[in-house]
């Protein structure tokens, strides 16, 4: 779980492939799995290492965020630590 704006994440090396999917809250207690208007799973591709960048819509609309290894219906289990950098990109 982490908070936007609190501190930055980084992935650790060895930990299991997969893509990220999203929980969503407003509250930080209450979380919600985060789907796009086309009602499809909202999924990143990251790789170890690396930063996400975030829209700042999203980082206005989202108070608190949870990143997810795998898919709602097939999660993936990690079994290191999994951190990552987030970067918010704001209009020009």
């Amino acid at each position: 779980m982490l908070r936007w704006r609190d501190r930055p994440h980084h992935r650790a090396a060895g930990v299991t492939p997969a893509n990220l999917t999203l929980q969503a809250s407003s509250d930080g207690n209450l979380y919600n799995d985060l789907y796009g208007a086309n009602g499809e799973e909202i999924t990143i591709v990251a790789r170890p290492n690396s930063t996400i960048i975030i829209h700042e819509n999203w980082a206005r609309a989202i108070a608190w965020l949870k990143l997810r290894s795998g898919t709602r219906a097939h999660p993936i289990d990690q079994k290191t630590e999994t951190k990552f950098a987030i970067a918010v990109e704001t209009a020009a």
